[in-house]
């Protein structure tokens, strides 16, 4: 149920729409034999910050693979969720080795051929590309394929419009040659899914771990005259001040002050530097961080009256937002000289 300025319940915006809400994108990673570890974790991690810096799940991550465990390099054994073929996926990104030769791969192979008339966005990092040139997913398209001598590889799939760049994209196919530069691939591609704003927050959070240190953006505020001007994005801020336990979602929040979801967006970027996701989740740590160091609850308790499934999930958002975690914190209130 979502409040109002009164208090007063309205019903959910799927019930009172009478359509499904947006869902989050589908996105499969299929880790190959011999897997690059770096790869496959700046996937992963990229999606995590991706989603923790929302306050939404944006992306929905599944380990598919064509046997129930893959070995990656290092002995890595990673438990795949799902076959390839289970769902409907919007993304498949393949992550394959770090060596320069990847063997053939006939199962992959006819899977990858399957695909060449899919609207799905396919995707690979390392080895892995080699399999879709193979599988002539990236004829035509520009691609970054996986090698260090640029005339072999253009010898070896003289149908791929071969690029030095260490990424690519190119309609729905999306290659990398892998490591870390994996990373920057995802982050781009998540700003053209879901916004460049996002994508710079996400490029941040990563810097910010590299070189240490945190120093969180004070949360502007709309002027009286803003408020005057602006009352559709007054009272969005004022649905999230009214809805801390239960978030609402973007959507949700689009559709009870009567506009579309782009245009709030553009409302919170021109007068307030944000996304609605971020500001939401900013003001709910915050508030989550006075109820920390004025009363005596449990962080579990904080979590959940904060609009956090768990004290694990508020931990996690609390120490990438303010540098440390809540019970680090409170501990540093106790102990001030330590």
């Amino acid at each position: 149920m979502v409040k109002t300025t009164s208090s007063t319940p309205i019903s959910n915006t799927k019930q009172a729409a009478g359509a499904m809400e947006p869902g989050a994108m589908k996105l499969a990673l299929w880790p190959l034999r011999g897997f690059s570890c770096l790869a496959f974790a700046s996937v992963v991690e990229s999606i995590a910050a991706c989603n923790e810096i929302s306050g939404e799940v944006l992306v929905e991550l599944s380990i598919v693979a064509l046997s129930d465990v893959v070995v990656g390099d290092m002995g890595v054994r990673i438990q795949s969720q799902k076959h390839p073929d289970d769902n409907e996926w919007d993304l498949v990104i393949l992550c394959g080795s770090a060596e320069y030769d990847t063997d053939d791969d006939t199962d992959v192979i006819e899977w990858l051929s399957r695909q060449r008339m899919s609207h799905r966005v396919i995707g690979s990092v390392a080895s892995a590309t080699r399999l879709l040139a193979k599988a002539g997913i990236l004829n035509g398209a520009k691609s970054s394929l996986h090698g260090r001598d640029f005339k072999e590889l253009q010898a070896l799939y003289p149908r791929v419009i071969l690029s030095t760049d260490v990424f690519s994209f190119d309609r729905n196919k999306l290659t990398c040659r892998g490591g870390s530069a994996a990373l920057d691939m995802m982050v781009f591609y998540l700003g053209r899914c879901f916004g460049v704003e996002l994508a710079e927050a996400i490029s941040r959070y990563f810097v910010q771990i590299r070189v240490g240190g945190w120093s969180p953006t004070p949360r502007k505020e709309l002027s009286s005259r803003d408020v005057l001007e602006q009352p559709k994005l007054a009272e969005a801020l004022e649905l999230m001040e009214n809805n801390i336990e239960e978030p609402l979602t973007t959507d949700d929040l689009a559709y009870h002050v009567g506009i579309s979801r782009r245009q709030l967006e553009r409302l919170f970027k021109r007068h307030l530097d944000t996304v609605p996701s971020r500001y939401y989740l900013q003001y709910r740590l915050e508030k989550g961080r006075a109820q920390l160091l004025q009363s005596v609850d449990s962080i579990s308790a904080i979590a959940l009256a904060c609009g956090f499934s768990s004290g694990a999930h508020f931990s996690t958002s609390y120490r990438n937002f303010f540098g440390l975690s809540p019970s680090e914190e409170r501990q540093q209130i106790k102990s001030p000289n330590d």
